[in-house]
């Protein structure tokens, strides 16, 4: 899972990241369906990810019958010589607007399928070139519409698809039409260009670098088409996502996150949830964004939304709040003042798996900040949670459940960590975790917290609290070291447990035990 350092007596906050298929993350790229623009404002196409989006496309080759005839796109039978017809007349040089509009609006339809858009097909009538030419027809912008949403949902599929849009000079065209005098043509320039930033980091910081951010608020403070304004969000929030390993400048677009901010307020959900997504991506990894953000003032907003009962806006405000608390101690303590332990508690006992993670996780980076901050975590109550969950959830969750008992031993006083191993076995929690699917970082930072432990329960045993050092007891119970000795790992996990063995348990000579590497 996330990215985690464990170095004793240095405490792990981590970044979070899971597969984009996961429903965690705001959809990269839309397909756009086959509805008139009238009924458009009520029904728009939910958003695919590539991965989806490339499953179906395999399937899709898998039927030997799909070139032949394409069953019933939008409740129309089209065979492959309706195909060739129409492509015959858009790849006509004297064709009139009034002749291309149909034929333009039935590969428009054909690709609007979408379960099944047969992209590959289209683009190997060779025509994909036409539809960005007639992206100049100011004249006609009916045309310039229909040919844009072709492009917008061949730009839909995966990265090749993509490209060869690219390759044929249609990104400087429907960039200008961000600008077109048609709202029509508007709103679908910025589909198809939030699915081309969803592509690469090169295509992202192109659309960037020729001025679109502020193109896009010009427009929006004079255009009050909802679908307009959709579009114009979640295109920014692509432009805000990092691509390729890539993030995104925040000076390059920075100017749209005032308007961001007052659409975290919006009564639409798509667009509520699209600027809380911008505010994801700009603060994923780049903990020296986060300051710009919160000078925003957009966390008490976000963390709000943490209590809706929609997870499509509860996901990005927890993802967003876990990249926060991922920060620096104030940064933490700013959450922890919005009550944002009320709201992770409720969500780590919620049926929603992937949330209850993401809430752990978040509870694993409090967990990582300065001691007052760990003895809020114990005043909660948050122990004996995090040790049902070890015991009872799927693996995922066990890990950051573990992260966060270590983070507790590990960053908290010794006074805490005493108070800790007098009231519950935290060697019989990590166990559970004591395996080959761990992470080293993981299996690093047990080992942290088993000194840590051992350390105070000698202290127990100096101060005649204890008679012995019960921690002792019950390492050797929890069968940590039975784990240890049959499992394998890396040299750097066997040096380590290789030198816990010979402080806590007298072993001096290597041969005196039998851990190894894998």
């Amino acid at each position: 899972t996330g990215v985690q350092t464990c170095a004793l007596p240095i405490f792990a906050v981590h970044f979070l990241f899971y597969p984009l298929a996961m429903s965690l993350n705001a959809s990269i790229k839309q397909g756009k369906g086959a509805q008139e623009s009238n009924e458009r404002l009520t029904s728009m196409v939910s958003g695919m990810s590539r991965q989806k989006r490339e499953n179906m496309l395999k399937k899709k080759r898998a039927s030997p019958s799909f070139l032949e005839t394409l069953n019933k796109v939008n409740g129309t039978s089209y065979s492959k010589e309706d195909v060739e017809k129409q492509a015959s007349i858009v790849a006509n040089l004297n064709s009139t607007p009034a002749e291309l509009i149909p034929s333009v609006a039935f590969f428009r339809k054909l690709l609007s399928n979408d379960q099944y858009p047969p992209i590959d097909l289209v683009i190997k009538t060779g025509i994909v070139p036409r539809f960005t030419e007639f992206l100049t027809y100011d004249s006609c912008p009916e045309l310039q519409y229909e040919a844009a949403w072709v492009l917008t949902n061949i730009c839909s599929g995966d990265k090749e698809q993509t490209a060869y849009v690219i390759n044929t000079g249609a990104l400087p065209l429907l960039i200008k039409l961000v600008c077109s005098p048609s709202v029509n043509v508007r709103e679908q320039a910025v589909w198809a260009l939030g699915n081309i930033a969803g592509d690469s980091a090169q295509y992202r910081d192109a659309i960037i670098a020729a001025g679109t951010v502020n193109m896009l608020l010009t427009q929006l403070a004079a255009d009050d088409s909802l679908l307009f304004k959709k579009n114009a969000v979640w295109l920014m929030s692509n432009m805000c996502r990092t691509r390729d390993n890539i993030p995104t400048n925040l000076n390059d677009v920075r100017a749209c996150f005032p308007y961001l901010r007052e659409c975290l307020t919006n009564d639409e959900e798509d667009i509520c949830s699209d600027a809380c997504w911008a505010f994801v991506f700009i603060t994923d990894s780049q903990k020296e964004n986060i300051n710009f953000v919160l000078d925003l003032n957009v966390l008490p907003i976000i963390v709000q939304h943490m209590g809706e009962t929609n997870t499509k806006l509860v996901t990005p405000a927890l993802r967003f709040v876990g990249n926060v608390l991922a920060g620096n101690d104030v940064q933490t303590q700013m959450c922890i003042e919005q009550n944002v332990l009320y709201y992770l508690e409720k969500l780590m006992s919620c049926t929603n798996q992937s949330l209850v993670r993401e809430a752990t996780w978040c509870m694993s980076n409090i967990a990582a900040g300065n001691e007052q901050q760990i003895q809020l975590l114990l005043n909660e109550g948050i122990v004996p949670i995090i040790e049902e969950m070890i015991v009872m959830s799927r693996k995922d969750i066990q890990k950051e459940a573990c992260w966060t008992i270590c983070n507790i031993v590990c960053g908290g006083s010794m006074q805490q960590v005493k108070s800790l191993i007098q009231q519950y076995d935290v060697p019989q929690m990590v166990s559970k975790l004591v395996n080959s699917d761990s992470e080293d970082r993981l299996l690093m930072i047990i080992m942290d917290t088993l000194d840590r432990l051992l350390a105070a329960g000698e202290q127990m045993q100096v101060a005649h609290i204890w008679d012995s050092n019960h921690v002792e007891d019950q390492i050797q119970e929890s069968g940590i070291l039975d784990s240890l000795e049959s499992m394998s790992m890396s040299d750097t996990v066997c040096q380590r447990v290789k030198a816990f063995v010979a402080q806590h348990y007298g072993f001096e000579d290597e041969d005196d035990f039998s851990f190894g590497p894998m």
